[in-house]
């Protein structure tokens, strides 16, 4: 099947204004078009192929390796944990995907913006429920009380950060909603390190790295880095968008690392070979 080339717009005078997002990519930008239209983008080259693709693959890795992705037959956890972080694994590339596929389509604003929220909500799924294995490994050694009030702190935490992400109303606020998952975890590695919270050992690594990666990628979208330098040249590929998603797409793979690591260790103090 063939699929005329289209008329792509320019930044200025041509891009509708919810779309000019990134004034230093100047060119490429797919027409205004109906549902079929976004679908057959897929089929030409565009300022937004390279954010379809590297969302819209993890997902079939992931069906691909369900089956080993965890050590299924070893883990006697909390049921639903293993359940949460596959579902985390999953979230934010679905919802990703359909933003950059369909937010050329020409109903305009309002479209625009219920495909955000839904690209939001998961990320927001994939930062706490990717979370809450690791603060239930953190926290598994405490006394019950403060087990309880660490996991219910970090869950309605969680329920405000996802308010704050679906209604934000510009990048900046999109970023800060996910602070409150950011800083939590990062008061888990401080108790870890200093051996107050608990965990796999084997873990720590990945819980690092998971969050400095996805920084660093937050940080080369929120200054345009490198297309500010070169304003045109990076439209198609290797634009600090196109950056991030790769590196976020890396972080989820640390994430999951570092679950996996903390699932066995739940698991080998309930089977008692593990002590706190």
């Amino acid at each position: 099947m063939s699929v005329e080339k289209p008329r792509f717009l320019k930044f200025r005078h041509e891009v509708p204004a919810h779309l000019r997002f990134n004034k230093y990519v100047l060119y490429y930008y797919r027409p205004i078009t109906d549902w079929w239209g976004c679908l057959a983008s897929l089929l030409y080259i565009h300022n937004e192929t390279v954010n379809i693709l590297t969302h819209a693959l993890p997902p079939f890795i992931i069906f691909y390796y369900l089956p080993t992705m965890l050590p299924w037959d070893q883990l006697d956890t909390i049921p639903i944990l293993p359940y949460l972080h596959v579902i985390s694994c999953l979230s934010p590339w679905i919802g990703s995907t359909l933003y950059h596929l369909f937010m050329s389509h020409n109903s305009g604003l309002t479209t625009y913006k219920q495909l955000l929220a839904m690209d939001m909500f998961g990320i927001w799924v994939a930062q706490n429920c990717g979370t809450l294995p690791c603060v239930t490994a953190a926290t598994y050694c405490f006394p019950p009380a403060w087990r309880y009030f660490t996991l219910m702190t970090f869950v309605i935490g969680s329920f405000f950060s996802c308010y704050k992400a679906v209604t934000a109303k510009s990048p900046w606020q999109r970023r800060f909603s996910f602070l409150f998952p950011f800083l939590f975890r990062l008061i888990i590695v401080i108790l870890r390190v200093s051996k107050i919270a608990r965990g796999s050992p084997k873990a720590m690594p990945h819980l690092l790295l998971q969050d400095v990666v996805a920084v660093v990628g937050g940080a080369l979208g929120a200054w345009n880095i490198p297309e500010r330098w070169y304003p045109g040249q990076f439209d198609l590929c290797l634009n600090s968008h196109n950056i991030m998603h790769v590196l976020v797409v890396y972080a989820a793979y640390e994430m999951h690392q570092a679950v996996s690591y903390d699932l066995l260790w739940i698991s080998a103090l309930n089977h008692g070979t593990q002590h706190c």
